[in-house]
């Protein structure tokens, strides 16, 4: 386990309440792409610089842009 993810899994203990997936960069983007409809009701996004922030930060803007064209 890398580090991140060991960070990840203890904060994620400090909030309960707060819904958490882990996906490596690949599946996050898929994800972001082929369930748009939950993803735009979460509030957060977060991805470690480790590469994942380039792609999954193209696709969320590419959502954003869409949403606000829908506006």
């Amino acid at each position: 386990m890398v580090f991140w993810d060991q960070i990840f899994e203890e904060v994620d203990k400090e909030y309960p309440d707060v819904k958490i997936h882990s996906y490596l960069v690949d599946a996050a983007s898929m994800f972001m792409i082929k369930y748009i409809e939950d993803v735009l009701t979460e509030k957060t996004v977060l991805t470690p610089d480790l590469g994942g922030k380039s792609t999954t930060q193209e696709v969320g803007d590419a959502i954003v842009r869409k949403m606000s064209e829908d506006l």
